[in-house]
């Protein structure tokens, strides 16, 4: 799921099959934790870039081309 991504990737992330917010850029993976940088696209963020901290627990990454 993770390997081979490096710092900048841009990944599409999906919990349950369900997109998370936006397609994003890959920081790194610490504990259990994907952190990546994407646009929010709900509540007072929405729009504006945003640093996700995201649990490995359930989800799927994929690197998009």
């Amino acid at each position: 799921m993770l390997d081979g991504l490096r710092f900048g990737d841009h990944i599409r992330v999906r919990s349950n099959g369900v997109l998370i917010d936006t397609n994003g850029i890959f920081i790194k993976v610490e504990n259990n934790a994907l952190i990546w940088s994407g646009v929010g696209t709900a509540g007072p963020f929405a729009g504006q870039p945003n640093v996700f901290i995201t649990s490995l627990d359930g989800i799927s990454v994929e690197k998009l081309a």
